[in-house]
């Protein structure tokens, strides 16, 4: 996921990771999507309407894509992820918000990162195949 059009960090490439954490994300998001990509297992208490279901459909999305971490030389490959939570609402809650990250992306980067026959309101299926 990387262009050559400047760098948050000036090193003549733009990682949209990079720029998701600086830019959008709050500092105790950030926390928790570092953990979610570091630990196998994360259990995230929080109060309510303050971006968790919001992190953890970029986290659903960063998991499918795969994850390289430069810094600690470690790789996630891409892989289906499952979405749970305590009802279908809040599942599809998690789905929407994602289909909405992917949207910003596809428009910032102007290439397609879904595959929106196979994908909808309950499902998101990316172009590498893989589905949230």
């Amino acid at each position: 996921m990387e262009t050559n059009k400047g760098s948050a960090t000036n090193k003549g490439t733009v990682n949209a990771h990079e720029i998701y954490m600086e830019r959008i994300f709050k500092e105790y998001q950030r926390l928790w999507i570092s953990s979610a990509l570091s630990n196998r297992r994360v259990l995230v208490m929080a109060a309510r309407q303050i971006g968790k279901s919001f992190a953890a459909a970029y986290i659903a999305w960063v998991l499918a894509s795969g994850y390289k971490d430069e810094e600690k030389g470690t790789t996630i490959p891409a892989h289906n992820v499952y979405i749970l939570s305590a009802d279908r609402e809040r599942s599809k809650n998690i789905i929407r918000a994602l289909n909405e990250h992917i949207q910003a992306l596809e428009e910032a980067l102007g290439i397609p990162l879904r595959d929106t026959v196979e994908g909808g309101l309950e499902r998101v299926v990316l172009r590498n195949g893989k589905f949230i």
